[in-house]
């Protein structure tokens, strides 16, 4: 989870970096209003996207649960099925970026 909010957030060198780096890059190298202000929302977008990643890592894995006691008593592990295509997939954020 740590790793995927990372890369959607465009941490330095993971693969979310590279994407958001060039078409923000390539907004703001055409010098009209119309790439200013995609640029502008671009910006705005990353911002946003950074902070409710990080609002997300927070509210998961470090505060305490918020919901009913019977609901959280029923909390489990996923699945391996579920697990391992996230697993599969670390490695090519982490790597091919």
């Amino acid at each position: 989870m740590l790793i995927g909010s990372l890369a959607l957030m465009g941490f330095p060198f993971l693969t979310g970096f590279y994407s958001k780096d060039v078409i923000l890059e390539v907004a703001f190298a055409k010098y009209d209003i119309v790439s200013f202000f995609a640029y502008v929302l671009g910006i705005s977008a990353a911002f946003f996207t950074a902070f409710y990643s990080i609002r997300l890592l927070f509210l998961t894995f470090l505060s305490g649960p918020s919901g009913y006691h019977s609901v959280i008593i029923g909390a489990h592990e996923s699945p391996w099925q579920m697990s391992l295509p996230l697993g599969i997939l670390v490695f090519p954020s982490l790597f091919i970026g």
